[in-house]
């Protein structure tokens, strides 16, 4: 929706608007907070990076364990605040974007199990969580030793890797893994119980015969792309990807005949959701449990078999949020399917350099995050949301870009700032501690 009320701002002619304290048009608006965007995110991108997440609470006690841990940004957060666009939207995208009563569901839960179940499960001391820091994403031995360093430490020792080890999670760690399946479970219940009725109906109506909706009268005048197209395209990267597990030996080929069928159940459920709500809860977790079960004792296969379940639904969902931008914009969905070919192509040479984002982010992004999105769905909503919000929000992104580039390319032989207080980043350190600090 950002993208398309862009391109409606720059191809359609518009007048100077009479709204209230707003009188401009939509183009000089997405002009003026994109340069402000721009201008401003020198400040926490190079010079002032302490903008970037700012702790003030535990800037005034750095030494408190509890206090850092509490509301520290490596913490749980809850004195945290960002000034910074792109670390707000790194994670679970614009705020925005969400709808208020998604942003309230969403603030409830966290609010509940983040600050309020892990403290009382990790400062009561359940399952010795307290050897281990109270927000992480890393695993743990039993002494509270992360375990990657742990495994280097123990290179060359034969008998090691036949013992068996133990993994613990840190208590934040733990409570989102099981929020997961939680998640999951009312995904799909919510899926069958609100939308299964419709879900049925739409199989059963042909694109042609949807008189009712303006956007498929209008589509149905294009030549749509075939399903032995995407049929085809589906067989030929099947052979490829049962060659590259064999030859490989990544994991036995055959084992795509589960990761497939998991992927077709979970589309729908999350595509639903993440239409609704701008929000995507990906069953990454159950797909390594279903790996782990079929692959014991070898990792690279548990590895594979979690990769190819989450890239073919996140490659399904953004097909499908193509294919619905393209409904929207009256494009041949003949277009967007050679468009979207060369996309994945393109965009498989770049992630290949590039390291996957954690799949439990930071929690200390989320106060400033829940901020803007209340403001923006309720204080400011009965002025001009329906005219500029959507604007605002890719401006700032737009902004950002061309700033973060700027930055990389005039920047990148090792130019770095001089070294004052309000680059410094790390003011909470012992929020990544444990409880003995």
């Amino acid at each position: 929706m950002p993208i398309i009320a862009l391109l409606r701002t720059m191809n359609e002619k518009e007048q100077s608007t009479t709204i209230r304290w707003l009188r401009l048009s939509r183009i000089n608006f997405f002009l003026i907070i994109c340069t402000c965007s721009a201008i401003y995110y020198w400040l926490p991108g190079y010079t002032f990076l302490i903008l970037t997440v700012f702790s003030w609470i535990c800037y005034i006690k750095q030494k408190n364990v509890i206090l850092a841990q509490v509301t520290g940004y490596n913490g749980l957060g809850m004195g945290a605040v960002s000034f910074d666009w792109q670390t707000i939207t790194t994670y679970i995208g614009s705020p925005i974007l969400v709808p208020r009563w998604a942003m309230i569901n969403l603030l409830i839960g966290f609010v509940f199990f983040i600050w309020i179940f892990v403290p009382v499960i990790y400062y009561s001391n359940l399952w010795n969580f307290q050897n281990l820091p109270i927000s992480s994403t890393a695993y743990f031995t039993s002494d509270g030793q992360e375990l990657t360093s742990y495994l280097y430490g123990m290179i060359g020792n034969s008998t090691f890797y036949e013992r068996p080890t133990s993994v613990f999670l840190s208590a934040t760690s733990a409570v989102a893994n099981y929020m997961v399946f939680a998640s999951l479970a009312a995904l799909f219940a919510h899926t069958i119980l609100y939308h299964g009725k419709d879900i049925f109906q739409q199989f059963n109506t042909s694109l042609r015969r949807r008189e009712n909706d303006i956007h498929c009268t209008l589509m149905a005048k294009y030549a749509e792309a075939h399903d032995w197209w995407y049929m085809l395209l589906f067989a030929i990267t099947f052979i490829l990807s049962a060659i590259a597990c064999h030859f490989g030996e990544f994991m036995p080929w055959y084992y795509l005949f589960v990761a497939v069928p998991f992927t077709i159940i979970c589309v729908l459920p999350v595509g639903i959701v993440q239409a609704t709500t701008n929000l995507q809860i990906l069953p990454d977790s159950v797909a390594i449990i279903i790996g782990a079960t079929i692959f014991k004792n070898n990792l690279i296969a548990l590895l594979t078999f979690a990769a190819y379940s989450h890239q073919m639904l996140t490659d399904s969902l953004s097909l499908l949020a193509i294919l619905k931008f393209g409904h929207y914009m009256k494009i041949s969905s003949r277009s967007l399917f050679i468009t979207q070919l060369l996309i994945t192509i393109i965009s498989v040479i770049i992630r290949y350099t590039i390291t996957n984002r954690r799949n439990i982010p930071p929690v200390g992004y989320f106060p400033s995050w829940i901020v803007i999105s209340f403001i923006f769905n309720t204080v400011i909503r009965q002025w001009w949301w329906e005219r500029y919000a959507l604007l605002f929000s890719v401006a700032m992104d737009v902004g950002v870009q061309i700033t973060y580039i700027a930055i990389c390319i005039l920047l990148a032989k090792h130019i770095n700032y001089p070294t004052w207080w309000g680059t410094s980043t790390n003011i909470c350190a012992l929020a990544g501690a444990n409880f003995n600090g």
